[in-house]
């Protein structure tokens, strides 16, 4: 029989919109639960030595697809890491997200959302008719492959606190 101590640790993956707050969200939890922290967009951006926007621009979505899924898979064997993925992950790699996963839905209203992209940073975002759109296209599947979700509607550390609750009561951890 394993001790706590010998548990493996499953991963904490964070879906959602593109500007929910997976990130910024992801980052602090890491830094609480004390886990490695990764952001798959971050590490396409590294590989490729160009931001995603100008993936879209010069290689294209599919070809950004493709590094995304490898990329989640990679990431998806270790175990005890803390990781964003990109809004459009859900589209090809829920079950690669599921793997050895407690899976957060960030969710946040569309107008904080459109309120806080930057122009020309988020390459499917170009206005709030494209983001609703993406939100009806998008959101059963979050739903579907989130195991738990958490409202950005408050404080970041608000959010990071109660996907820390999540974590540690779905390791089977009681917290007072």
């Amino acid at each position: 029989m394993k001790t706590a101590g010998q548990r493996k640790l499953k991963n904490l993956v964070f879906i959602g919109m593109p500007g929910s707050g997976k990130t910024t969200i992801s980052k602090r939890v890491a830094k609480l639960l004390r886990l490695p922290w990764y952001d798959c967009d971050s590490e396409i951006e590294t590989e490729e030595q160009m931001s995603v926007a100008q993936i879209f621009n010069i290689k294209g979505e599919e070809y950004f697809r493709l590094k995304e899924t490898a990329c989640i898979g990679r990431l998806s064997k270790l175990n005890g890491i803390v990781f964003a993925v990109g809004g459009g992950a859900v589209l090809r790699n829920a079950d690669a997200i599921r793997r050895n996963s407690v899976v957060i839905y960030v969710k946040r209203e569309l107008g904080s959302i459109a309120s806080t992209i930057k122009p020309g940073t988020r390459p499917l975002l170009e206005d709030m008719k494209n983001l609703r759109r993406l939100y009806e296209e998008r959101h059963l599947l979050y739903e579907k492959t989130g195991g738990y979700s958490v409202a950005n509607d408050g404080t970041i550390e608000d959010a990071a606190r109660k996907v820390c609750e999540i974590y540690y009561e779905s390791a089977g951890y009681k917290r007072s």
